[in-house]
């Protein structure tokens, strides 16, 4: 039974192995590093196959002959020498900081002249020099220079083993998980081999006894597949190699093979063994129920794997999935530009759970010789000392606009030298700006998102990146969109909302103010005695005047509060839920106040108290604001857009009449 369940086992690993193997070679043979590792795989698939073939009672179950068993056993010394020279390789051109590719010479000597050498050793049986029989089983007998074959081995393990601890000390964030899970596999694995094939043939000599624990050398591949197996779970934690989907994918597929061939091959094992000498069942019986059997349960088998495989490995990637599809159909009916980089922010940082974060905007207004500056629009978790000064332009824009791909602080460091990488990175580590995603916008940089580490201490996984680059995709759209709207309800002078834009929005919360018997106020603002600043001083000072007076109305007003372009020089103000008076209560004392009009005198004054400078010209300029306020109104209250408006404007022309700079007010 022990060998059954030892020959199934070495099965499953010989499967595994050869297939992760095959999909690193086709997926990922664009670098040496990448070639090395499916070729190590593919030398321990021919090693476990040759173990297979030397111990296995399925294929032999009494019929290998001396001369086969020498056969398998040479050709196992030959893979074994192939596949620690590679797997050597492998750790030792892992990537550090340098980043350096090994020189050629060195990847020959390593690659091909050792194992060659010790191949033609094991040619001519100086490595295994023949089998004797003990009991039932054969055994080798190790050739003169089996030392050397074996100090070979141990000599570029050791090599690999070195340089990849000393690479561990000086690696950090995602490389360095690469390699803890790389290099703690192969230390494991490498310490069973060494015990099972240096040190207890070894102590067999000087203590007989322990002869008798000697069929422990034929687990010597399962302790390979200890490394084999922390690659593959990196490959699809870490991204070593970046083929987590293809693996993914493929796992249930895989799996369930493996444990249906194995399931086969027992069930026929032990129907041979226990059953067949008491009810007479031919093979051709055993073969086919066996096979009903695995017809039957692949399937269901498939089906539970690939799920178990998906809830270990990918257990995140159902929440970024429902979240992306939740974000996408957000941003796209997000039209205000303000509002949709804050949902952003938010979003991410709230699935994703970073501490900091952070969205840099292109600056529109702002040109230099050097190219656009980007600006931090909104952010979580950073200092307002910090947001009012930072700003980034130049070299990290350059290589946004070169390469289109994600900046990820850690792997550009591996990747690029020092001086290189310090230019580039500049101050964004004042922000915490591990990851940099960038948003494009007609082919143009429109802004950046800057993502601090993640706060459970993990690093972003390829699950990750594929959902930053999605929603930064959709958001480059959803800025467009803004940017389009935001043109079409927009004054291009002055930048505050137009005509049209007004009467649509005056209607919406007249109708609002009715329902849910709120108040509505509304305010014309017109400057005094503009045609003689248009004389005086030409129509581009009457321009700059009108963009300076909208942006101190904007600063005057809250941000729920409507601004816009009415027509020449004249701007209305939806003030919204204001009143003509509001009641206050404060230290048991009741009082009112006139909200819409203290507005509309911050207004006033806000512009008197303002000194326009125009070229070498200063000026001082004043406004007539008239207003007019709808208190608490009933659904039953007829009031129209043309009323409120007509009511203000009565009002404005009160206010001129009575000396300008004023504010005059009619309900």
């Amino acid at each position: 039974m022990a060998d059954i369940i030892y020959s199934i086992l070495l099965l499953i690993n010989i499967i595994a192995t050869g297939a992760l193997g095959f999909i690193i070679y086709v997926k990922k043979r664009n670098s040496v590093f990448n070639q090395t590792l499916s070729a190590s795989m593919f030398f321990s698939f021919i090693w476990m196959s040759s173990h297979f073939a030397r111990y296995s009672i399925i294929p032999f179950p009494l019929s290998v002959t001396k001369e086969q068993f020498f056969y398998w056993a040479k050709v196992s010394h030959y893979a074994g020498i192939f596949l620690a020279a590679y797997v050597g390789y492998f750790l030792i051109s892992f990537p550090d900081r340098k980043n350096k590719p090994l020189p050629r010479w060195f990847t020959i000597l390593w690659l091909a002249v050792i194992p060659f050498f010790c191949g033609a050793l094991n040619f001519f049986n100086l490595v295994v020099k023949d089998m004797h029989l003990i009991g039932d089983k054969y055994f080798i007998i190790a050739g003169p220079l089996m030392p050397v074959y074996l100090l070979c081995c141990a000599t570029v393990l050791f090599s690999g083993v070195t340089v990849i601890i000393k690479k561990l000390s000086l690696l950090t964030g995602l490389p360095k998980m690469q390699a803890k899970y790389v290099g703690g596999g192969f230390l494991v694995s490498s310490i069973f081999i060494i015990g099972n094939n240096l040190l207890l043939p070894s102590l067999t000599i000087v203590f007989p006894y322990l002869l008798k624990f000697s069929g422990i050398y034929r687990f010597a591949p399962f302790y390979t597949l200890i490394f084999f197996y922390c690659t593959a779970y990196t490959i699809m934690k870490h991204r070593l190699l970046d083929i987590e989907l293809v693996i993914s994918r493929s796992a249930g597929y895989l799996i369930a093979t493996i444990a249906v061939i194995g399931g086969y091959i027992m069930i026929v094992a032990l129907t041979e063994q226990f059953v067949r000498g008491f009810v007479g069942y031919s093979n051709f019986v055993i073969s086919s129920m066996s096979a009903l059997i695995v017809a039957f349960t692949f399937q269901p088998l498939r089906s539970f794997i690939q799920e178990f495989v998906y809830n270990k490995f990918f257990a995140g990637r159902f929440k970024y999935q429902q979240f992306l599809l939740q974000a996408s159909q957000r941003i796209v009916t997000i039209l205000n530009m303000e509002e949709l980089i804050n949902y952003f922010v938010d979003t991410v940082q709230h699935n994703i759970g970073t501490q900091r974060a952070a969205f840099l905007l292109r600056n529109e207004e702002e040109e230099p010789q050097g190219g656009h500056v980007y600006y931090i629009q909104a952010c979580r978790g950073i200092s307002p000392e910090i947001v009012n000064k930072f700003e980034i332009q130049n070299g990290l824009i350059s290589w946004f606009n070169h390469t289109r791909q994600i900046f990820i602080k850690d792997e550009a460091e591996l990747e690029m030298a020092e001086k290189g990488f310090s230019k580039l990175y500049g101050r964004l580590d004042r922000i915490g700006a591990k990851i940099l995603v960038p948003v494009f916008s007609k082919e143009s940089l429109a802004g950046i998102l800057a993502l601090d580490r993640k706060n459970n201490g993990r690093i972003y996984s390829q699950a990750d990146i594929d959902i930053l680059n999605i929603l930064s995709a959709e958001v480059g759209i959803a800025l467009e969109n803004s940017r389009l709207y935001g043109e079409a309800i927009t004054d291009s002078l002055t930048g505050l909302f137009n005509r049209r834009y007004f009467d649509h929005r005056l209607q919406e919360e007249l109708l609002r103010a009715r329902r849910y018997r709120h108040s509505i106020s509304l305010l014309m603002i017109d400057v005094d005695k503009f045609k003689e600043i248009n004389d005086g001083y030409g129509h581009p000072a009457g321009d700059f005047i009108l963009k300076q007076l909208a942006h101190i109305i904007r600063k005057s007003l809250r941000q729920i509060d409507i601004v816009s372009r009415y027509g020449g020089e004249e701007i209305m103000v939806i003030l919204i839920e204001t009143g003509e008076k509001v009641n206050l209560e404060k230290d048991g004392e009741n009082r009112t106040i006139d909200a819409c009009r203290t507005v509309a005198e911050r207004i006033r004054k806000n512009v008197a108290q303002t000194n326009f400078h125009f070229g070498k010209e200063q000026m001082r300029i004043t406004v007539s604001v008239g207003m007019t306020c709808c208190n608490n109104m009933a659904e039953d209250e007829i009031i129209t857009v043309d009323t409120l408006v007509d009511t203000a404007d009565k009002a404005l022309y009160r206010a001129k009449k009575d000396g300008r700079n004023c504010v005059r007010g009619l309900i």
